[in-house]
């Protein structure tokens, strides 16, 4: 008992009580039971593929560049990988010999772009395999709140007065409105149009097209997905 620790707002509290130490005791017992059980309840909901999600960490910056890593076999994600092994084994052993510049674990992103776009001294991409990958990986949702995100934005988009929205069309726009909300920008913002020089359209200046943000609708819709 005197191992677990209940927190300072709950030392506090019992100190400002006068309670015999048999109801110390006893509230105690119900406040480690309490967490033993929502610790059972917590385990119960993760998902059975845990152990595939763990191994994630082993596409990090910090641990693929390292010179000691776990070997390609042992990761539990290479189940997921439909390709040449022994191609990946390779690019899996040598990526940390090739001096990168955006090794940050919290932008993993980054890293394997590069890795990506790194080409060899004959022109091919030498970590072209691993990288997509990885990159793939990275793309995997760990649940389903960005799913129901898009559900809810078909709902916003595909109305009742727009229910003829081709499947194509839809797509294009969520896509449009993805791209937009990653890049921070807002539906009203047309910028210098580098375009309409090479297509021989007039130039059309932002402040044409600005609307104050009560107007907009991607601002207004930011808070409901």
């Amino acid at each position: 008992m005197s191992a677990v620790d209940f927190g300072a707002l709950f030392h506090l509290s019992l100190q400002q009580l006068t309670l015999e130490q048999t109801v110390v005791t006893d509230v105690k017992n119900r406040c480690m039971g309490f967490l033993l059980e929502a610790t059972k309840q917590i385990q119960n909901r993760l998902p059975a593929n845990i152990a595939l999600w763990r191994s994630l960490a082993s596409f990090s910056p910090s641990v693929m560049l390292s010179q000691v890593k776990e070997p390609l076999y042992s990761l539990e994600l290479l189940k997921l990988f439909k390709g040449d092994i022994g191609q990946l084994d390779i690019q899996y052993k040598s990526v940390n010999l090739v001096q990168w510049s955006t090794a940050n674990d919290s932008n993993p992103e980054a890293l394997w772009t590069e890795i990506y776009n790194y080409r060899d001294a004959s022109g091919e991409r030498a970590y072209g395999d691993l990288a997509l990958f990885a990159l793939s990986l990275l793309a995997l949702p760990l649940s389903n709140a960005d799913v129901e995100r898009v559900f809810s934005q078909v709902n916003l988009v595909k109305s009742k007065t727009r229910n003829r929205l081709s499947n194509s069309t839809l797509s294009g726009i969520l896509r449009v409105r993805y791209g937009l909300r990653r890049q921070s920008i807002c539906c009203n913002y047309y910028g210098n149009w580098g375009g309409h020089q090479k297509s021989g359209l007039p130039y059309l200046p932002d402040r044409i097209f600005r609307l104050s943000r009560h107007q907009c609708a991607c601002v207004a819709s930011r808070g409901k997905s």
